[in-house]
């Protein structure tokens, strides 16, 4: 691929003079030829990006799809690494989110199995600091920016790497399965009252989803949560909502797993659970959880899973102790504050 790939120092872009040496694009590597990428090389990112997915098997391809390449645009925002014969073997990507709290700069990037163990993924992480670090002086001055990355579990390397240049992991992302029935009866919760979900509860809901899921300068589309509600494969019947003191505390709202759908199963998912800030500690979740788990063995489902969004790095270990889920995939988000030199 790539055979008519200019030289690195060639520009691609009349916005874009890469002709003399620019620290915010400078890749500190030998073994590639870099410049900055633009949006006509969106087709041979995406390819390189396919390849580094179907090697890695990665979990992380959904969450780095949101981004795609040809819906953002690339030109100021992205670096590649090119080999002497064209083929594009490396890329790093920074995508800035402003927020009422400051700005979060997400890193994306890769490096082609073929390529790897050469440097080249601490590279790019080191241009990713830099570059975020440049804009933040350029575009953001007096505003606290946040360099994050996600990474999955099970990829050591890149997890050792951040650890090395100061980020933590501050969120985890957990699917979890286990399989039904529940073995038990669900048994009551003293001072909570749990009812099925109805469309009544919807609205409400969004607000309580906010409180326990608050992200500064984020804020929930009405209509696009009522139509999560409405999609074909949630299940109101599988769903259930807690009150205590006259208020809506907690909810578990559940579908059909889609991926078990492709299989040919039809398996329980619970997408959102959730409880207020306030009534935490109290067995409101796992009574949810009980409850819907229960909901999906009258209906037939031989399993069930949950996906985990959480900043207590001990709770996916709560699950599978009180209601044995087992962890299937896992990722974390990594985040640095970019301190002014």
């Amino acid at each position: 691929m790539g055979a008519n790939r200019p030289s690195a120092a060639a520009a691609r872009s009349e916005d874009l003079d890469v002709s003399a040496p620019d620290p915010m694009w400078t890749v500190e590597d030998h073994h590639l030829q870099w410049r900055p990428l633009t949006r006509d090389d969106v087709s041979e990112l995406d390819a390189l990006r396919d390849q580094i997915e179907a090697f890695d098997d990665a979990v992380l391809t959904s969450a780095e799809r949101a981004f795609s390449s040809a819906d953002v645009d690339l030109e100021g925002a992205a670096v590649g690494g090119w080999d002497a014969y064209g083929n594009l073997l490396a890329f790093g990507w920074n995508l800035p989110e402003v927020r009422d709290d400051g700005v979060h700069v997400h890193m994306l990037g890769g490096v082609h199995p073929s390529h790897r163990h050469l440097g080249l993924g601490g590279a790019l992480v080191s241009w990713h600091l830099r570059h975020a670090a440049a804009l933040r002086d350029r575009s953001w001055p007096g505003r606290p920016v946040w360099s994050e990355c996600h990474a999955e579990e099970r990829n050591v390397a890149l997890r050792r790497l951040l650890a090395e240049e100061g980020f933590q992991p501050v969120r985890w992302f957990v699917d979890m399965y286990r399989p039904l029935p529940l073995g038990h009866d669900p048994g009551p919760v003293p001072g909570a009252e749990l009812v099925p979900f109805s469309a009544e509860h919807a609205l409400p809901l969004m607000q309580l989803h906010a409180e326990c899921f608050a992200v500064p300068g984020r804020s929930l589309d009405s209509e696009r949560w009522l139509r999560s509600l409405e999609r074909e494969h949630f299940r109101p019947a599988w769903s259930w909502v807690a009150f205590a003191e006259g208020r809506i505390v907690g909810y578990a709202l559940s579908g059909v797993d889609d991926a078990a759908v492709l299989d040919g199963v039809t398996e329980g998912w619970t997408d959102r659970l959730g409880v207020h800030p306030d009534y935490r500690g109290r067995g409101i979740g796992t009574a949810l959880l009980e409850r819907s788990l229960a909901s999906m063995t009258d209906a037939g489902c031989p399993g069930a899973g949950i996906g985990v969004d959480t900043s207590e790095p001990g709770f996916a270990d709560y699950l599978h102790q009180r209601l044995h889920y087992e962890v299937r995939d896992s990722l974390e988000l990594w985040s640095r504050e970019l301190k002014d030199q």
